[in-house]
């Protein structure tokens, strides 16, 4: 007999804050709110079921419903993380995955989307599925907001970090992956993970998956086969209009 589907949603966080870039994820991209172009990215997506934008600002809930989209209202105050909101967002929707989608990669298509999802599908005992992508900038490598990752010979993820990663002491063949914005979260651990406290290495590299990481929990890296030359997550008015140029040639592309 076979099994039951699992019920897969895509949650994104969007908080309304941000330093570097103000009420980014109202930001157009392509002539849409950067919100919406990730909401649709997120309906394109073959394994999700369902789509919501989980927010602390009345604003960004506004925008979302102004296109048909699904929004919930979360706290301003005790949110820590993006992980930590879409927690709060699914504890209310049914599923059997949780699926956090950055508020700021509107350049995650559906099919990256799939490529995250999938081992889980194929494999009940992976508790958290993420994605990355290989390097072609070399001025991203030692960019800190590039999140590398190492993986090991089964395509788990053995260490993240803002700095270059492995070392180039030999660098003959070698290659450099970059962490993207995705996780797909099985619905007991990620309230679980939520529940933990931020790790030595987490807060030292301000990066939450190191959490898991120094908890043994191992975490699926599959390396994405879409194009990705013209890639990049928005933190500043300089990737925002870099992105608007690359969404210019996606779209002359059909990828649009």
């Amino acid at each position: 007999m076979p099994s039951k589907k699992e019920r897969t949603i895509a949650i994104i966080p969007a908080r309304i804050g941000s330093t570097r870039l103000p009420r980014k994820v109202l930001l157009p991209i392509g002539g849409k709110p950067m919100i919406q172009v990730i909401y649709e990215n997120a309906l394109d997506a073959k394994l999700v079921d369902e789509a919501w934008v989980a927010t602390d600002s009345e604003e960004v809930k506004g925008a979302v419903e102004a296109f048909n989209g699904k929004a919930m209202m979360t706290p301003a105050e005790g949110i820590h993380s993006g992980s930590d909101r879409v927690a709060f967002a699914a504890r209310t929707i049914q599923h059997d995955i949780a699926v956090n989608l950055q508020g700021d990669e509107p350049f995650m298509t559906g099919r990256m989307i799939d490529e995250a999802i999938k081992p889980m599908l194929e494999n009940k005992d992976i508790a958290v599925s993420t994605l990355c992508r290989e390097i072609t900038r070399p001025e991203e490598l030692d960019e800190p907001g590039v999140v590398k990752v190492v993986r090991d010979l089964e395509g788990n993820g053995m260490y993240f970090s803002r700095a270059r990663i492995p070392y180039p002491r030999n660098p003959e063949g070698i290659k450099y992956f970059e962490h993207m914005g995705i996780y797909a979260f099985r619905k007991d651990f990620l309230q679980q993970f939520v529940k933990w406290e931020p790790t030595v290495l987490e807060k030292v590299e301000s990066l939450e998956m190191l959490r898991m990481i120094e908890h043994g929990v191992k975490l699926k890296v599959p390396v994405t086969r879409e194009d990705t030359t013209h890639y990049l997550s928005i933190d500043t008015a300089e990737d925002l209009a870099r992105a608007n140029e690359y969404m210019k040639i996606r779209t002359k592309k059909g990828r649009g």
